[in-house]
Formats: C-alpha cells, structure tokens, sequence
C-alpha cells in the first residue's frame, strides 16, 4: 500500500513539473514576442517599464498555476511589485535560454539611452585654454576670488578662481598678497548666467598659475 502511494505521489509530482513547464513556456513565448515589438526608441527607463508589463500581462492567465506552484501572488495587490520581481526573475532566466536576442536588444537599448543621459549630464570641458603673461593689479573677494592681470603693453584679463588651479606655490595661503606678481596664467572661457543682467555671459576662469621672476 505504502509503494502504492509513493508511486502514485511520483507520478502526481510529474504530471505538475509538466504542467509548470508548459504554461511558464507559454508565458516565455509570449513575452519574447511582446518585447520584439517594442519600439529602439524608447529610453531606459520606459524600457524597463514595458518589460514588466509583458510578461506581467502574459502572466496573468497563469495566476492560480503560478501561485500552487512557485508562490507567486499576483493578486496580492500589498505586495505587488514584490510578486512581480519573483515573476520577472523567474521568467527572465528561461528567457536568457529561450530567447537570448530579445533580451539582448532590450539590454543594448537601456545601455545605449544610459550612455546617451550620462553624456547630456556631463559638463562639457573647454575645448582650449589660452595664456596671458603679466602683473596682477588687484585681487578681488565678491563671492569668488579674482585676479586682474595687465600684461607690458597694458591689456588687461580679469580670471576667476572657480575650480581646482594647479601652482607652483600655495596659492590658498598666498592668493591675498599677489598684487604686483608677475605671473602665468592659463585660462579658459566659462559661458555663465548672470542674474544682475538675466542673460549669459562669458568670463575667464584660471586653470594654472605660475609665478615669474621680473
């Protein structure tokens, strides 16, 4: 009786692993086809967002098989998008064997609009810097330090110390006493907003400075 029932258990145990196996291939099917029709166009984030809704919407014929047999609730509207992870988790590993193109594309599409966002984010460097050789004649304090350089033939570059300056000296400790400094300066040009006008405006900001003796 004992063997009787053990078998029967085995052959129950079976016909699921079947069953599972049958709907979940359905499901990946579905899915595969749901996000080969989706759009190259779309950015990241809405990609990852049409990804779950096809197989979320793939799913939902299977809820009670997916529920008896993984534990998958996703009638559990408190825990939904906790269920629905364990669901993309699930059918994404089948889908990586099923079919690996279309998760290659959706991967390649994210990837593409990532690198795209962080090159808008990025602040685009001056594309030259140019060196004026002189003397400084003041120092300025209002909000940012400034220096304002006369060279021999007395043209006058007023620099803003906005970023990081590479020196030959201590340029925190000293920056007060430079007036009457012959210097190097290398700058560049920093287009800003100004408020006191409500437009753009361009200035010149130090990258390096060098001390000469003159």
């Amino acid at each position: 009786m004992t063997r009787l029932l053990m078998a029967a258990a085995l052959c129950l145990a079976g016909t699921t692993l079947t069953t599972a196996q049958d709907y979940l291939d359905e499901i990946v099917q579905q899915s595969c086809e749901c996000i080969d029709e989706l759009e190259s166009s779309l950015t990241a984030q809405q990609m990852q967002m049409r990804l779950g809704l096809c197989i979320f919407e793939a799913a939902m014929p299977y809820q009670e098989q997916l529920k008896a047999d993984f534990g998958i609730d996703l009638g559990d509207g408190a825990n939904l998008q906790k269920e629905g992870e364990r669901l993309g988790q699930l059918v994404g590993q089948r889908m990586a064997t099923d079919c690996p193109g279309t998760l290659a594309k959706v991967f390649e599409s994210m990837e593409q609009d990532g690198a795209a966002a962080a090159n808008e984010d990025e602040v685009a460097a001056p594309a030259t810097t140019s060196v004026f050789e002189g003397t400084i004649d003041e120092v300025e304090r209002d909000g940012f330090v400034s220096f304002t350089v006369r060279n021999d033939s007395g043209k006058k570059l007023k620099c803003y110390w906005l970023t990081p300056v590479e020196a030959d000296f201590d340029l925190v400790d000293e920056y007060t006493g430079l007036a009457g400094q012959s210097v190097r300066i290398t700058w560049s040009e920093l287009e800003v907003f100004d408020p006191r006008i409500d437009e753009y405006r361009k200035i010149y900001v130090i990258e390096r400075i060098k001390k000469l003796d003159k």
